[in-house]
């Protein structure tokens, strides 16, 4: 007989992105990741202090903004992160058979610029047969894709406080509320979608935790899809009785973040709209649309 998913369901219910308690027993990928942020700050330390880069002049849309962020980012990275992820590398190269179907991973794990340059674009569907022969290197592997993003979040959030002026934001076709709305939705999703990703890898890892739901078959449309948002698993080993789980008690340390940060970025849509802050175009219906769906 299979393995059926959930007889011993315990699912990590602790915050991984606590990263000021040492107390917390957390996999070695997650601990990785966190060397690599210390890495990448260090290497921006000057006198003891953070030593942001400038922000570029002559930046044209708030796309040039994001990209100028993301280069610089990548540059940093190369110097100080990158190499410990490239020599972890070497170590995933030594699990993979040398074969002509692991060849173009083989290649890619081989070559600093292409491995970095995937990760950088947020394209790690090549890398993804890693998980055969490393699990927790393919989780190292979005862990640090994620590691990348949450830098360049904080280095336009700092570029956005100290050195954007309202005039030059306007010259971009936006505004500093609009650009100020897109930063905090960043800063709610990122890192906490990321790390409940991560959960869900380890939940498919476990014994049946890639078997289709039995209830697929006895339910359809939206009944259906709804398969999507909840976990089915047994009351008890062994039982015929099915209980259901949310994503809220399943990812108990992300999820409820992920949920009121949404809710306080709608309060907080809802005053600048009262207060005319947001301005009053033919986006602002979007805007209204953005922040019920946000509730």
């Amino acid at each position: 007989m299979k393995p059926r998913f959930g007889e011993s369901f315990h699912p990590d219910a602790t915050s991984r992105v606590n990263i000021l308690d040492d107390s917390l027993e957390i996999p070695e990928y997650v601990n990785f990741s966190r060397q690599l942020r210390r890495l990448l700050k260090e290497s921006s330390l000057k006198e003891g202090r953070l030593n942001w880069p400038d922000c570029p002049k002559n930046l044209n849309s708030v796309e040039d903004f994001l990209n100028s962020a993301k280069q610089i980012v990548s540059e940093k990275w190369q110097e100080s992160a990158g190499t410990l992820l490239h020599q972890q590398a070497k170590e995933w190269l030594n699990l993979i058979p040398p074969t002509p179907e692991n060849q173009d991973i083989v290649n890619l794990l081989s070559n600093e610029r292409e491995l970095d340059d995937q990760i950088r674009f947020l394209d790690l569907s090549r890398l993804e047969n890693l998980k055969e022969f490393s699990p927790d290197g393919w989780r190292t592997l979005i862990l640090t894709s994620s590691e990348r993003q949450l830098a360049t979040l904080s280095l336009v959030r700092h570029w956005f406080k100290n050195d954007l002026s309202d005039e030059q934001i306007a010259r971009w076709g936006s505004s500093r509320s609009e650009l100020e709305i897109l930063l905090d939705a960043g800063g709610i999703l990122g890192k906490y979608f990321d790390q409940a990703y991560v959960k869900q890898i380890e939940l498919a890892d476990e014994p049946g935790g890639t078997t289709t739901s039995a209830l697929s078959k006895k339910l359809t449309g939206q009944e259906r899809e709804g398969l999507s948002y909840i976990y089915d698993v047994p009351k008890s080993p062994h039982s015929r009785t099915i209980d259901f789980k949310t994503y809220g008690e399943v990812f108990a340390g992300e999820w409820p973040k992920v949920a009121g940060g949404l809710r306080n970025l709608a309060a907080k849509i809802e005053k600048m709209l009262a207060a005319g802050i947001l301005p009053k175009n033919n986006q602002n219906q979007r805007i209204q649309d953005f922040k019920a769906n946000l509730r």
